[in-house]
């Protein structure tokens, strides 16, 4: 056991520290990919790139000013950049928006218009058509910059995170709002550095040497979103994989099992989900399951367990071989993550990440808080091992 975890606080230190932020197409994004790579050889591994184009994104500094004053803002994720003084409209619902003219305006969104971030608008795997409705009317009205007021009212959390989103666009702290309100009819200046650059990424494939079809799928993300270490999310789910790859080395277990470090989660377009659906979905029927770890060890409560599609007799499997392993607990269904791609083929799933993250995202989760101390290796160490006693049956779901 001591070697293991010595093992998972180097990965997580490799990953959370050493390289930091890993958004796709970036860089470090790039130097996550060899590391996990190499670690999966290490192991013994068949090891496969599947790569895909996408955009690289870098922010500079931003600046916004109402009435004299500096408001602070931060850009919009994969934002264009903005030069621009022009007079704003605060608008707050869709009706307002329907009836609004924005030509050589900034628009000003609030209230029930971000309530919640936006999907992208070319999302293919969950996109509310109210969402829909307000981007297109944004495009069609062609303010000349777009702020948008978080519903947090500390945190700028995005509203807006789209690469194919081509209207510059910043966020503000919910607590603004009433400035806003206050100055209607005056004049905003807004200053933003932004650049959009093609570059690729890939999706990191490990296979037991000469396997042949699949019997199970175990995956992790490695991506993060900009401006955060992403310790948590995910570099922990990450290492639960790099563990996973040693303890198969050194018991190999019976039938195909495939590793990805999936890159793409944090995403405004998902592409790497979308390159491992256009290849292999085919092969969906064939498999037994998928294990997808995406926030497992964080120091606080226990890591939960999430079978989904899988048959009651499994399920309760599964709960008595949790009894082994006190960091861990079987919870109710999860419905995000990148185990939902599986969902529509009714592939069994079991989703694991932890409890107690779900009230910490936008507040720590997606942050420049999520460091290494959110992750207790000794929980880890007890998701690798959980994981490979799963595999270890034969027919997890038959």
């Amino acid at each position: 056991m001591k070697k293991n975890t010595a093992f998972i606080a180097a990965c997580l230190d490799q990953l959370a520290v050493e390289i930091g932020e890993r958004p796709v197409g970036g860089l470090n994004n790039q130097r996550a990919e060899k590391f996990i790579s190499e670690t999966f050889r290490t192991s013994g591994l068949d090891v496969f790139h599947q790569e895909f184009q996408c955009m690289d994104w870098e922010p500079g500094r931003v600046s916004l000013v109402l009435n004299g004053r500096s408001v602070p803002a931060s850009h919009s994720p994969y934002t264009r950049p903005a030069s621009v003084k022009a007079p704003f409209q605060l608008l707050e619902t869709v009706e307002q928006l329907r009836a609004a003219e924005l030509s050589g305006q900034i628009a000003v969104l609030g209230g029930e218009l971000t309530r919640e971030p936006l999907m992208p608008k070319n999302f293919c795997f969950w996109n509310p058509e109210r969402h829909q409705e307000i981007v297109r009317l944004l495009e069609a009205k062609a303010p000349v910059a777009i702020l948008t007021v978080s519903f947090s009212e500390e945190r700028p959390v995005p509203i807006i995170e789209d690469g194919d989103f081509d209207i510059p666009s910043v966020v503000v702290a919910g607590k603004y709002l009433r400035e806003f309100s206050a100055s209607k009819g005056t004049v905003l200046t807004l200053r933003m550095e932004a650049e959009r650059k093609p570059s690729r990424g890939a999706n990191v494939i490990a296979r037991q040497p000469g396997q042949g079809s699949r019997k199970a799928i175990v995956m992790a993300h490695f991506d993060t979103k900009p401006g955060t270490p992403g310790a948590l999310d995910n570099a922990a789910g990450v290492t639960g994989l790099l563990l996973l790859s040693r303890l198969l080395q050194e018991n190999p277990v019976p039938g195909g099992v495939e590793l990805i470090a999936v890159n793409g989660e944090d995403y405004y377009s998902n592409p790497g989900q979308v390159a491992y659906l256009d290849t292999y979905q085919h092969t969906f029927d064939q498999l037994k399951l998928v294990i997808n770890c995406d926030g497992p060890g964080y120091r606080v409560g226990k890591t939960g367990v999430s079978p989904m599609n899988c048959e009651k007799a499994f399920t309760k499997r599964i709960e008595k071989k949790l009894y082994a392993f006190p960091a861990l607990k079987l919870s109710d269904p999860w419905y995000q993550g990148d185990h939902m791609i599986f969902a529509p083929y009714e592939v069994p799933t079991l989703a694991i990440t932890s409890d107690e993250i779900f009230p910490i995202i936008d507040t720590v989760i997606h942050t420049e808080h999520d460091r290494m101390e959110l992750v207790e290796a000794a929980y880890l160490e007890q998701v690798g091992r959980f994981i490979y006693e799963v595999l270890s049956e034969v027919q997890p779901c038959g």
